[in-house]
């Protein structure tokens, strides 16, 4: 019989949300008692006159809790019932009674939300301690989920308290020991010493490589190179040295009087190792329960991967250079290639935009260097690194250079998330960091649709924060 699988993370975040709409409604009934409960202190006095003033102001309030045509046709209600109090011939019997009658209507209204503010007054105070209490739980599942989703080790006491979890959530004992499983799992690959290999299996099931595009007209006027493209396929193949073969494909060039041909012949290589990544990539999904040939499809894949960052680099140099002759049209060349691609996320303001104000003008240019060098690929092993030492910051690393540090977060291929920056003053860090580690990166990496418009904002907010460097830096090492 197969048992049906159920997704811990996936109900944690369920019952966060559940007790987020349940806490906004509690908060919903708060704001309401205190709505009515100032309605009731205004018609508290006696004299006809404040009452009609409170009468006129009533439908502001009352809106906030019911429809405004609903507040607006009672506030006119009211006011009737005030205005013949008011007006009423005090001598006239028929109308001493008629006012009296009115009085006791306006006041059985009033009693109405006296009742109400009452009635939510008894509710929030039944419901104020347990709600508050499953806030609190609501942080425990938040942290947890948190782990789950950036590689953080759990403790014994976060696997006991996933236990109750899901016997509260009604598991099957089947369901519960895969889900123990499954947190057993989680936390042998972040011990596993072969940790890093974890991290090149998740950023290779989030990375989805593409072909340069070669149009029709291109492949049928250099179909007869294609021998060529095989010949320096095989060498890439054959050779332990991939800059050896760059070389040779450097002094080739002059072989071609054609220049498009050339590149036509990059971009053909290129495009061989972009298909060999993305099928090293099925070739995972299809065996990743198997360890052995996991190691050898990963292997693989590191070593295509090389190749293409090489090819790739290398035809985006020469397309730069301009043609001897044109024969085809090409779009136009970037000004710089860069193997990397940098998010920056935020809440309004980008978060590095918010932080420069902070950076020294001398420093800015620092900064600058260190984006650079992440987007070019060329950062030595001490200006990246991971930080440790707290769960907090689990999956955050930063870019150092003198005093600089800018803390990132890596979304998965070639993309990262940049969450600030900041000038080292102490060797006490971690408040820093933790307050980084809490800036949230809403960027998800598979959502194709959202990720264009995403990626457009991050190159205007990386061009507006690299004119403020260029401007200000110069202001500052005058």
């Amino acid at each position: 019989m197969e048992i049906k699988r159920r997704n811990i993370k996936e109900e944690l975040q369920e019952s966060i949300d559940e007790i987020e709409k349940e806490y906004y409604e509690f908060q919903q009934n708060v704001n309401f008692w205190k709505i009515y409960s100032i309605i009731c202190e205004m018609f508290e006095p006696t004299d006809i006159d404040e009452l009609i003033t409170a009468s006129l102001s009533f439908v502001a309030l009352y809106e906030c809790v019911v429809d405004k045509e609903v507040a607006a046709k009672l506030s006119k209600e009211l006011l009737e019932k005030l205005y013949f109090i008011k007006k009423v011939n005090k001598k006239n019997y028929q109308d001493l009674y008629d006012t009296k009658r009115k009085m006791q209507e306006f006041n059985d209204k009033i009693k109405e939300f006296k009742k109400k503010r009452d009635e939510l007054e008894k509710e929030i105070k039944e419901n104020k301690k347990r709600i508050y209490e499953k806030k609190n739980l609501q942080r425990k599942y938040c942290f947890i989920k948190s782990k789950l989703d950036h590689q953080g080790l759990l403790t014994g006491q976060d696997i006991t308290f996933l236990a109750d979890f899901m016997i509260k959530k009604e598991f099957t004992r089947e369901q519960q020991i895969l889900g123990l499983e499954y947190l057993r799992i989680h936390n042998q690959k972040i011990k596993h010493p072969d940790y890093t290999i974890s991290n090149q299996v998740r950023d290779m099931l989030h990375s989805k490589y593409h072909e340069i595009e070669i149009t029709e007209r291109q492949d049928l006027a250099y179909t007869r190179y294609q021998s060529d493209v095989f010949s320096y396929q095989k060498a890439f193949e054959n050779s332990k040295d991939v800059k050896e073969v760059i070389e040779m494909l450097k002094n080739s060039e002059k072989n071609y009087k054609d220049k498009e041909a050339y590149l036509y012949i990059l971009k053909s290589l290129v495009n061989i190792y972009v298909r060999k990544l993305n099928e090293d990539i099925e070739d995972l999904k299809e065996c990743y329960e198997d360890l052995e040939l996991r190691k050898v499809i990963l292997a693989t894949y590191n070593e295509h991967r090389k190749k293409y960052t090489y090819l790739r680099t290398f035809y985006f140099e020469k397309q730069k250079e301009p043609p001897k002759e044109e024969t085809l049209e090409e779009e136009t060349p970037e000004e710089e290639v860069f193997v990397n691609f940098l998010f920056y996320p935020g809440t309004g303001t980008p978060y590095l935009e918010r932080d420069l104000k902070d950076i020294p003008n001398e420093k800015l240019m620092e900064l600058k260097e260190l984006l650079l060098k992440k987007k070019r690929g060329t950062l030595s092993k001490d200006e990246d690194q991971a930080l440790t030492g707290s769960d907090k910051l689990t999956g955050l690393r930063e870019l150092r250079g003198d005093q600089i540090r800018i803390c990132y977060r890596h979304l998965g291929g070639n993309m990262y998330a940049i969450v600030g920056a900041f000038i080292k003053k102490s060797d006490n860090l971690r408040a820093v960091y933790e307050a980084m580690a809490k800036r949230k990166v809403n960027i998800e990496i598979s959502d194709e649709e959202g990720l264009a418009p995403a990626g457009l904002n991050s190159q205007a907010t990386e061009q507006k924060i690299f004119d403020f460097i260029d401007k200000n830096y110069r202001k500052g090492s005058r």
